[in-house]
């Protein structure tokens, strides 16, 4: 992945973050502390920076912490953008970058890191996506909670890490990104001559509940044998699963026509431009900005001093 070395700006800030959530009853964790100031990151987005600060205290989430500042400080989030929208559910980045020239594609994984559940997963927390059924499967997935998922992710698949906590301030602009119009995301799939490629990444299909700015129009004559396409998608909490309401009674039982017309319908919805996604961008390596400043002073000063002996 070619991209800037930094994603996050790291830097210490003193703050104080909102009320801790009352604990749900039948689930083991505890409230994140929201009173030390600890080192920020902040993570870019077209609506403002969203700061994040995190749990790396002994009996918070180290090992968890550890393992996101090597990706952020590598800069593989760089570029990234979120691709799970889930409404009252959590917003969730950290697993694709879009390159101008390769397209769509996977973040290389680190190992995965060790599970280290015990702070609830409240809104405003961010907490590592895993695996279903595999409890130390988290690599460089994260989600934001956008409401209080304590009852629901407490427990399940051995409970999921909580390692930071957004500033509540910034939360208003993780809520304006959730109330985006979600759409299909690019299909991934493996390169069939390297299988082994790890920019590659089957998605079965697609990516559903991606974010955007803007949808794409919808051809009215429809695509294949599907005819229309409902703009608007239909969200089935159950599955935690948009699909749009289609027409295919021209398709029969054909599934070579089914096949086609959901190539087309794939084509047509992937984002073609990353300008359409809420794309994490890249933000000053922290001091960068201080060292230019106290260059200029130096030389400055020099400057002003051999005036003076003129």
């Amino acid at each position: 992945m070619r991209r800037s070395p930094w994603l996050l700006l790291a830097t210490t800030v003193s703050f104080l973050l909102a009320a801790p959530a009352p604990v749900r009853a039948g689930v083991d964790c505890d409230p994140p502390n929201t009173t030390d100031p600890r080192v920020e990151y902040g993570i870019q987005t077209v609506f403002g920076l969203i700061r994040i600060r995190l749990l790396d205290q002994p009996g918070e989430a180290p090992l968890t912490v550890a393992n996101f500042r090597n990706y952020a400080d590598r800069g593989d989030y760089d570029g990234t953008f979120f691709h799970r929208l889930v409404p009252d559910f959590v917003l969730q980045g950290g697993g694709y970058f879009y390159d101008p020239v390769e397209g769509y594609e996977d973040i290389a994984k680190d190992p995965p890191v060790m599970n280290e559940p015990g702070i609830c997963n409240v809104r405003g927390t961010v907490a590592m996506a895993k695996l279903n059924n595999q409890v130390n499967s988290a690599t460089n997935q994260f989600f934001i909670n956008t409401v209080d998922n304590t009852q629901l992710l407490g427990n399940q698949n051995g409970g999921f890490t909580v390692f930071a906590v957004v500033h509540p301030d910034d939360m208003a602009i993780v809520d304006q990104i959730t109330e985006l119009h979600r759409e299909y995301g690019p299909v991934f799939v493996y390169d069939p001559d390297d299988p082994g490629d790890p920019d590659d990444v089957s998605v079965s299909p697609f990516l559903d509940n991606l974010p955007v700015l803007e949808i794409l129009d919808r051809d009215p004559n429809g695509w294949g044998c599907v005819k229309f396409i409902d703009p608007d998608p239909v969200y089935v909490p159950q599955y935690q699963l948009w699909l749009p309401a289609a027409d295919q009674e021209d398709c029969g039982n054909d599934q070579m026509l089914i096949d086609q017309a959901q190539a087309l319908i794939w084509a047509a919805m992937s984002p073609q431009v990353p300008e359409r996604l809420v794309v994490v961008q890249s933000v000053p390596e922290p001091g960068a900005l201080l060292q230019f400043a106290a260059g200029a002073a130096t030389l400055a000063g020099f400057w002003m001093a051999r005036r003076r002996r003129a």
